[in-house]
């Protein structure tokens, strides 16, 4: 029976027990019980995003043992660009028994990593067409005071049913307001 995951130093060993699935962990003791075979995984995602598998090929490569046979990684895309849904990022061969406790660590890796520059390039270019919507350069726009800004909103009284009047910008800022009589 080949083992090739106890072939890891004890820190890993542990933090790999720790975040795999106990489906991949079963998994993996039914294939060094019958045999191990090589596979090939193809990673994707479902929908569209931008190519950042480094984390992923990381952990591969220092999670992978050396005593399993060579692993293969192939990327499909180059980091930062676009992928589109249900296309592989990257394909990766190897032994099952090494492979199999790993495939959550890498689905994590991929999924954050992939959806978050996706995310951050579509804000990039919100902000950019925003900014170049805009017809007036933000150094012409008036400069409104606080002042003029509360000259215009009139004063309420709880009390009263008469129409609301507009206060003095001073008077409505400097003095404490009441919590039964107005507010501005």
């Amino acid at each position: 029976m080949n083992k090739p995951v106890e072939s890891l130093p004890a820190d890993r060993l542990e933090y790999l027990k720790r975040r795999t699935d106990k489906y991949f962990s079963k998994s993996r003791q039914i294939v060094e019980k019958f045999g191990d075979r090589t596979v090939t995984y193809g990673v994707f995602l479902r929908r569209g995003v931008i190519c950042a598998v480094n984390p992923a090929i990381d952990v591969l490569r220092s999670y992978y043992s050396a005593k399993a046979e060579p692993l293969r990684i192939t990327r499909l895309y180059e980091e930062g660009a676009f992928v589109p849904d249900q296309k592989a990022l990257f394909t990766y061969t190897g032994s099952f028994a090494a492979l199999v406790e790993l495939e959550t660590l890498i689905l994590q890796r991929v999924g954050v990593a992939c959806v978050s520059a996706y995310n951050a390039y579509k804000m990039a270019m919100n902000l950019k067409a925003a900014r170049s919507a805009s017809s007036v350069p933000r150094r012409t726009l008036p400069r409104i005071s606080m002042a003029t800004t509360m000259a215009s909103v009139p004063c309420r009284t709880a009390s009263s049913a008469t129409p609301a009047r507009p206060c003095a910008p001073r008077r409505c800022m400097s003095r404490p307001i009441p919590r039964t009589i107005s507010r501005c």
